[in-house]
């Protein structure tokens, strides 16, 4: 469970130019930063790292991390042959893989030293810090907790200055200088207090005054004290006092905890939201129905939530969770069953076999932790659990790969990461014009989001619904029902109701489009992110048959002709998130066809840009997909006809194709290959052969133009897809006794 005062950090890429490189190998392409202090010298237009969404009754504070992309880490010490330390070989391990691996995921934050706003990105080391916190064992995660609290409900409340990322630093010196052997239940307040003796030496070490402690992982680099801070010999001697007075300190965490073991996965905060799509879409609740339901679990949330002790708030609780169970179908089931194991948890009755042996308990099916501390069970299997069981419901739309999510469509609010679901579908719903003034003038989000959503679109990749007359634009907009897009013309009255022609509502919104000023301005009903072509063909003006060297930097007319963006920034726009990859293509009788497939990634040039590439998407294609692994790009690497990397034994597929591509044996798709019809019997051509074996039809017939775009959608990207990311309350205080 999350408490009240938990901040969420969601970690969004800005694609602005802003590249830090570290020249290391396979980096000469970019050009080095200039890095010093754990910064890197950069014009940076926003000042503030995040974007922050203030905490409300049933949201933590959400914090949108806006990150830049790295080529490398810098220097890290920890890492150098020969570093002596006490961490865990798999804590080592996972460090290593991030830092020295071939992906690393290394990015920059819009954070500087005081007086150098605006010039410098701060080098993150979240990753390399999640590394740590996902291989921790309980004694060390009680360890962290308890110094987190004193520094943010104790020392806090005395003093200003200290973030509580200075807990975090202080754990990891500890793991770097404690044995193994002294991380034991017995001696964890004397750790407690050997870390605030470490806090006061460092911050005692440093003549700045805005200077707290030295990061860690960039030892070069200093953590600062919050700005506005109280003067450091106060903040020194606050920290003292808690190190002299740990046990009266601690007394109202202790007093808190519960007194058992907890033995389920709680799926956090979103298990409200969750809850609130289930009823939508796996019911057939009416909408009074659904929001009668929803205030009874928002009263019952909002008591779980809340800090104070249950008291004599227990027989509340107790009929509020009677009501919530008898109101909401087990159709609902993984809201249903985690509200229920938090509420049993927040009223002190553990979750037994017992209960899970009830009828409820049978069908909500909890997952179980290892009733021991063996590590049975780590934190990407909790993951891996919790994905399943929500990929199983159905109703939920939820896609998952190698244990990860890649899709999440009902459960992302599009309209940001923290708006009320419930309002997202009260905007999606058919509403009156007085409804959307209404919502306008209280500051609802869903009028706004109507008249603030302008965007250039091709309008012929939509098709016509209806045309309705209309006084205004939000009087259009209310009228939408279930249109994807609108246009309104001020002039006629004219309300042109649009829907996507390509399969999906999502499927016409191209990065392409935005700012072309040849195209239509239209109201899109839903925010979606757009598509990112990186292949597209419109004639034969620019030929394909290229070189290695052209292929890896990326060529053409721009992305709206003929256009291939580059294999090295392919390989950089996929290395974080998961992707999902879009076949869109016309013959030459103007026919349209398309398929996806996901995830989608492209792997550095050491590995000659190996394609990874999932099973095709039926629910999301018009056509099928040949599945013989020698004919798919996926795990192949890329050839040119000059730089022969594929599976075929007799010659070059690349040479006979005329063009560079993922081949193996060689290929049942070809978009790069040369422009023009069958006429010749040559099959080095622009084909795509279906699941059955045969061509699409009409690429050696037809007076019109072929066209065949690649594009890419992250479906990680300022979401809250990754809301999967469950867990054991691991580190469990039942054990802990303090004298």
């Amino acid at each position: 469970m999350t408490d009240a005062s938990q901040q969420i950090h969601i970690h969004q890429q800005v694609a602005d130019g802003q590249q830090a490189g570290f020249r290391r190998n396979g980096c000469e392409q970019i050009e080095p930063a200039e890095y010093e202090d754990g910064h890197v010298k950069a014009h940076v237009r926003i000042l503030a790292p995040n974007i922050a969404f203030e905490e409300s009754e049933l949201m933590p504070a959400i914090d949108l991390i806006l990150a830049h992309s790295c080529c490398r880490y810098p220097h890290i010490e920890l890492l150098e042959p020969g570093y002596r330390t006490c961490m865990s070989d798999d804590i080592m391990r996972a460090l290593r893989e991030e830092v020295l691996g071939e992906s690393p995921r290394c990015h920059a934050v819009s954070s500087a030293p005081p007086g150098l706003e605006g010039s410098r990105l701060r080098v993150s080391t979240t990753l390399l810090e999640r590394s740590v916190m996902h291989n921790l064992t309980s004694v060390q995660g009680q360890f962290f907790i308890l110094v987190k609290f004193l520094i943010k409900r104790v020392i806090s409340s005395r003093v200003s200055g200290l973030k509580t990322y200075v807990g975090k630093n202080l754990l990891f010196y500890m793991l770097d200088e404690t044995p193994a052997k002294d991380w034991n239940p017995d001696n964890l307040l004397a750790l407690v207090q050997q870390s605030l003796d470490i806090l006061v030496a460092m911050m005692e070490s440093s003549d700045s005054e805005d200077v707290c402690m030295r990061h860690f992982f960039l030892r070069d680099a200093r953590v600062f004290l919050k700005r506005d801070h109280d003067s450091k010999s106060r903040i020194v001697a606050a920290v003292r006092q808690s190190a002299d007075n740990l046990l009266s300190d601690l007394k109202p965490f202790t007093e808190s905890l519960p007194k058992f073991s907890v033995n389920v996965i709680l799926l956090s905060f979103l298990s409200y939201y969750i809850l609130s799509v289930e009823l939508l879409e796996c019911s057939d609740f009416s909408f009074t129905k659904h929001v009668s339901t929803m205030n009874t679990a928002t009263e019952l949330c909002l008591s779980i939530r809340s800090e104070a002790p249950v008291g004599s708030r227990s027989g509340r609780l107790t009929q509020l969770l009677l009501d919530v169970e008898r109101q909401i179908p087990d159709t609902a089931q993984v809201g249903k069953a985690y509200i229920r194991a938090a509420a049993l948890f927040k009223m002190g009755q553990l979750v037994t076999p017992e209960l899970e042996g009830d009828p409820a308990g049978a069908s909500l099916g909890y997952i179980r932790c290892p009733e021991d501390d063996d590590n049975s069970l780590t934190v990407a299997s909790a993951k891996s659990l919790a994905v399943d069981k929500l990929v199983k419901t159905r109703c939920l739309g939820v896609t998952a790969a190698n244990g990860q999510i890649v899709d999440c469509p009902k459960l992302v609010n599009e309209f940001g990461p923290v708006v009320s679901l419930i309002e997202k579908h009260l905007c999606g719903f058919k509403v009156t014009k007085q409804q959307v003034l209404l919502a306008s003038a209280s500051g609802s989000r869903c009028a706004k989001i109507y008249l603030n959503n302008l965007q250039s679109s091709d309008i012929s990749e939509y098709r016509v619904l209806r045309v309705l007359k209309s006084d205004s634009k939000i009087d259009c907009l209310s009228r939408a029902e279930a249109a994807h897009a609108v246009s309104f013309s001020s002039e006629s009255g004219d309300c042109t109701l649009l829907v996507c022609n390509r399969g999906s509502k999502d499927a016409c919104q191209k990065c392409r489009h935005e700012g072309d000023p040849g195209l239509a301005k239209l109201w899109f009903k839903e925010p979606l992110s757009c598509w990112t072509t990186f292949q597209h063909r419109v004639d034969g003006s620019v030929s394909f048959d290229r070189n290695w060297g052209d292929y890896v930097n990326g060529f053409g007319q721009g992305e709206r002709l003929n256009y291939w963006m580059g294999l090295e920034q392919l390989h950089q726009l996929t290395a974080t998130g998961v992707w999902r990859v879009r076949w869109e293509f016309s013959d030459f009788n103007g026919n349209w066809y398309w398929a996806e497939n996901a995830p989608f990634s492209v792997s550095p040039v050491a590995d000659k840009y190996r394609c990874s590439m999932g099973p095709l998407d039926a629910s999301r294609s018009s056509v099928g997909q040949r599945t013989e692994a020698l004919y798919l790009p996926n795990d192949h690497q890329f050839s040119t006809p000059e730089y022969d990397n594929d599976a075929h034994f007799y010659g070059s597929c690349a040479a006979e194709k005329s063009a560079g591509w993922w081949y193996g044996h060689c290929a049942a798709i070809n978009p790069n290959g040369v422009y023009k019809m069958y006429s010749d019997g040559k099959y080095d051509g622009i084909f795509y052969y279906l699941y059955d074996s045969g061509t699409v039809p009409n690429l050696n017939t037809g007076n019109k133009g072929l066209i065949f775009g690649l594009v890419l959608r992250h479906l990680q990207h300022g979401t809250v897809c990754a809301f999967a990311a469950c867990f054991c309350v691991a580190f469990n205080f039942s054990a802990l006794a303090l004298p």
